[in-house]
């Protein structure tokens, strides 16, 4: 990471860190910033925050539950 990225990225944890849980923000900025970059193109969420102990807020919570919701309602397509 060069100088103008890395004060980017510290830009941004600076807000981040304002406004998310503190685990939250301890688990993305390692990931960040030791990850390899092809690891940091799709990264599963809900196994992030199990590999990571998080708490999964309530949106997503309620995210999943509609999700979930549907497919028994339609049945699963794939």
């Amino acid at each position: 990471m060069d100088s103008i990225q890395a004060s980017e990225a510290e830009a941004v944890f600076s807000v981040l860190r304002q406004s998310a849980d503190g685990n939250a923000v301890i688990a993305i900025e390692a990931l960040v910033r030791k990850a390899p970059d092809g690891a940091l193109n799709r990264v599963n969420v809900l196994d992030f925050a199990c590999k990571n102990r998080l708490a999964i807020s309530a949106p997503t919570e309620e995210y999943i539950w509609r999700i979930s919701a549907y497919n028994d309602r339609c049945g699963d397509r794939r």
